[in-house]
């Protein structure tokens, strides 16, 4: 069947139009049309200006427009399996052949595939496959290929693949590409590693999960049944290094993911909270992938009586986890400020009486708040001031809202 693609040009914007069988012409945008004969559908991928169509799966060829030239051009790769797209990269592949292309500076490259791919069906992060405005990947059990779009070609990296492999989350962001590989039993995954930043790749045997929420980097502390130590792992895009420590095991504690309101997500934390009789300790761990460094604090306190505990919340530049010693106390923030590095203890002026019933805390970009029936107290770290209301109402619920450097609540 004969199918005509009509691309209309702007500046920042691609819009893709199919036609069959008809003569679709704008009346006032320039359309440049391209042919092919193929089935009645195109898969089609498009990044911010450029476009990659292709007749999937088993394509013999693949189409590509290029907003800054404004041509069609079309490309020989039997086999193509899949095609991504995003700002100005494309990628495309087969079980033998490699291509990327940058529409910018109108370069490609076109490599052979050594190993087998690992993971192919399914959705991002399972599949070994990604691309991002800057970098494209494809992982084999052999070698990591990455396509740096401001080097125009792609390289690649004899990993150390584990023999006892599981699966693998894998992604690319604006200025890192990552691959986690997770093992059958009781062992840390592998983390592979590639930074724009520095161009290089980097490797680290005993690693951790991750978090593909994070910019930058990521980090996290990984524990299971049967291993020896709770393993923190951070990792920096900026100085394409792992920061590591270890500490006696225990049952790691993962926070809520910040919000999409959120300008930067760098941040991680966790914290181990130990019983001896009455002496409790809160112990605060913090890393910020722009810092490259593990933060660790304590809180020490006697529990004679009922206390508190909850509204552990990540955010965008901070993070926070509340605790009251006392019912008679007020609750108290654990708060890590990724910007400085820093953990600090603040009393929030808040009294739960309850905490299953109506205590609700959330961070934003660099801003906490905690809130119960009675009254709100908000944190910034930006100047490290703080500021309470007590309610004039009595709402049965409160519901919070965070962004970037603010936090509000209504009921």
């Amino acid at each position: 069947m004969k199918i005509t693609i009509y691309i209309a040009r702007s500046l920042f914007v691609l819009f893709l139009c199919i036609i069959f069988h008809i003569n679709l012409l704008s009346q006032v945008t320039p359309w440049v049309e391209q042919t092919y004969q193929g089935n009645d559908l195109i898969d089609v991928k498009c990044g911010s200006d450029v476009l990659i169509a292709a007749d999937l799966p088993f394509a013999d060829k693949f189409y590509i427009f290029n907003n800054y030239s404004g041509n069609w051009e079309v490309i020989e790769l039997p086999q193509t399996i899949k095609t991504l797209a995003d700002g100005d990269l494309v990628m495309a592949f087969s079980d033998s052949l490699l291509y990327g292309f940058n529409s910018k500076l109108q370069v490609s490259d076109i490599i052979e595939i050594e190993g087998n791919i690992l993971e192919l069906t399914g959705g991002p992060p399972d599949v070994s496959f990604a691309c991002s405005i800057n970098l494209a990947m494809l992982v084999t059990d052999e070698y990591l290929y990455v396509f740096d779009g401001e080097v125009g070609n792609w390289q690649s990296y004899n990993y150390n693949f584990p023999p006892d492999y599981s699966y693998g989350k894998y992604w690319a962001k604006e200025d890192f590409i990552a691959a986690v590989f997770y093992k059958t039993g009781s062992h840390y995954p592998t983390n592979v590693v590639y930074s724009n930043q520095t161009k290089t790749f980097n490797e680290l045997e005993n690693g951790c999960s991750g978090n593909i929420d994070m910019d930058h980097g990521f980090a996290s502390a990984y524990w299971y049944t049967g291993l020896p130590v709770t393993r923190f792992v951070g990792y920096s895009a900026l100085s394409n290094q792992f920061h590591t420590m270890e500490t006696s095991p225990f049952f790691v504690n993962s926070s809520s993911s910040p919000n999409d309101h959120s300008e930067k997500n760098t941040v991680y934390t966790t914290y181990n909270l130990t019983e001896n009789g009455n002496q409790r300790s809160l112990i605060f761990y913090g890393y910020d992938t722009r810092r490259g460094q593990w933060e660790v604090d304590n809180f020490d306190y006697i529990r004679t009586g009922s206390s508190g505990f909850g509204s552990f919340t990540r955010g965008g530049q901070i993070s926070a986890v509340c605790i009251q010693p006392e019912v008679s106390e007020p609750a108290i923030a654990a708060i890590y400020n990724g910007i400085l590095g820093s953990i600090s203890f603040v009393e929030t002026s808040i009294y739960p009486t309850e905490w299953a019933e109506g205590v609700y805390g959330l961070c934003g970009g660099t801003t906490f708040i905690i809130a119960d029936n009675d009254s709100a107290w908000g944190h910034d770290i930006n100047n490290g001031t703080h500021s309470y209301i007590n309610y004039p109402f009595k709402p049965e619920f409160v519901e919070i809202f965070a962004g970037e450097n603010f936090a509000t609540f209504s009921h």
